[in-house]
């Protein structure tokens, strides 16, 4: 019996830290599903836009490999949810006692609803050989949109999955925090990665990789809604683009030419440019789609520029640790600048003090002596007098002052220990030094 309890492995699904491995395995998996169809929906848009058919083999085959890719996705988002789902009957089976129950069935996963709105979002797709125009009316203009263009659009909202991955890798030092989460009740989520990202050095990186993604996904978004299908040589047949509103838009009450310039990196300046809130005006928004994704990257400029000029502020403050050695270093100066401050001071008294036996004036004292000379040698003084532990910082003199009240408490309980010994039969205990 006892072999065979020794042979008996343990189920891997009542360990939180293996149950949170796969769960991070399975979220990395749907994040590079997601990512990569995303990737193909953006070839075959390309592509069109570029005047390719719909049936053509290239265009075809990126449908293909998005369709794919969005079935592995739905699939890797499913087993994310049975494992948060069993993630979460094990901290409840910690925390109260209660039976763990390590089966999770299909039905238990589908109860909730937060697995179908993720595959709300990342279902939506255009399947190979499917294609249509939409044209959108507004303000007597019309704007013609590919399904490519617009499915392309629409699944740049999976770039969400790719926050749970960087989350798990700015935590991943972290070791044990289910534990600590529970004895302490602090919550490891997004809340505590972004203000752990936020306060380091790297901060700056941070949010420089985060300007430049918003900036290559808004001035995706913004090329998609400016640029109008009627101007690609597949769709120009189309009854909408042969409408005065579709070659000619009215802004503002000004005739203006509809967009037609496909090289993205146009819309990359515009919404750079934009985001910096100085705006030229040399690439200006004409959709109300267009207008939209400027908007949100003005918004998420000014939001990143605050936090670029916080965390640079704070990447260039001294720390505890250097404050401290620039302290040191000055009373290093400062003693060797003590010995000439002090010769400076004697010749200087020895001058007043022969001037003044000349004179036959009384003898000197230290106030007799310039205030210029006495401040100096004072202020040098008193810098290479300093104690060191001046220069640890408030962490380091209060753990000082904690070290130093352990160790009187010590001591007296030793003096206590000894005073409390049994007095001898003969009298009185006699105490000599080496008892203290």
């Amino acid at each position: 019996g006892a072999g065979k309890g020794a042979e008996r492995k343990v189920d891997w699904r009542r360990s939180r830290m293996a149950v949170h491995g796969r769960l991070t395995w399975f979220r990395a998996l749907s994040c590079a599903a997601g990512v990569s169809g995303l990737l193909f929906s953006v070839s075959s848009n390309a592509m069109v836009m570029q005047g390719w058919g719909a049936d053509e083999a290239g265009v075809v085959a990126c449908k293909a490999l998005d369709s794919l890719c969005t079935a592995l996705c739905l699939f890797f988002v499913f087993e994310v949810h049975k494992y948060v789902v069993l993630g979460s009957r094990i901290d409840v089976h910690v925390k109260k006692g209660t039976p763990l129950d390590v089966s999770v069935t299909p039905i238990q996963v589908l109860s909730g609803y937060g697995l179908y709105l993720e595959w709300l979002i990342l279902a939506p797709h255009l399947p190979p050989y499917c294609s249509f125009a939409l044209p959108v009316y507004g303000g007597g203009n019309i704007v013609l949109y590919k399904g490519e263009a617009i499915f392309s659009a629409f699944q740049v909202f999976r770039c969400y999955l790719l926050w749970p991955v960087l989350r798990e890798w700015l935590m991943s030092d972290l070791q044990k925090r289910h534990v600590i989460s529970r004895l302490t009740g602090v919550r490891f989520g997004s809340v505590f990665a972004l203000k752990r990202a936020l306060n380091d050095w790297k901060s700056v990186i941070f949010i420089g990789c985060l300007w430049a993604f918003m900036t290559l996904v808004c001035g995706y978004l913004f090329r998609t809604a400016e640029l109008s299908a009627c101007f690609v040589a597949t769709s120009a047949g189309h009854p909408a683009c042969a409408l005065p509103g579709a070659q000619f838009w009215l802004v503002f009450g000004r005739e203006v030419t509809p967009a037609s310039d496909p090289w993205i990196l146009n819309s990359f300046w515009a919404i750079f440019i934009t985001s910096t809130t100085v705006g030229y005006g040399d690439v200006t928004p004409l959709t109300f789609c267009g207008r939209i994704a400027t908007g949100l990257s003005g918004l998420g400029g000014i939001l990143t520029a605050g936090l670029l000029t916080a965390s640079i502020g704070s990447a260039v403050k001294w720390s505890g640790a250097e404050q401290s050695v620039l302290a040191l270093l000055e009373r290093e100066r400062c003693n060797r600048d003590l010995k000439r401050r002090a010769v400076e001071f004697i010749i200087v008294w020895w001058r007043l003090k022969q001037k003044r036996r000349k004179g036959g004036q009384e003898a000197m004292s230290i106030a007799d002596m310039p205030s210029r000379v006495r401040n100096k040698f004072s202020d040098v003084r008193v810098k290479a007098g300093v104690n060191y532990e001046e220069f640890g910082g408030l962490d380091r003199k209060i753990a000082s002052i904690c070290q130093r009240t352990k160790n009187i408490k010590f001591n007296v309980e030793s003096i206590n220990d000894v005073f409390a010994l049994p007095a001898n039969q003969g009298g009185a205990r006699q105490f000599k030094l080496k008892d203290f």
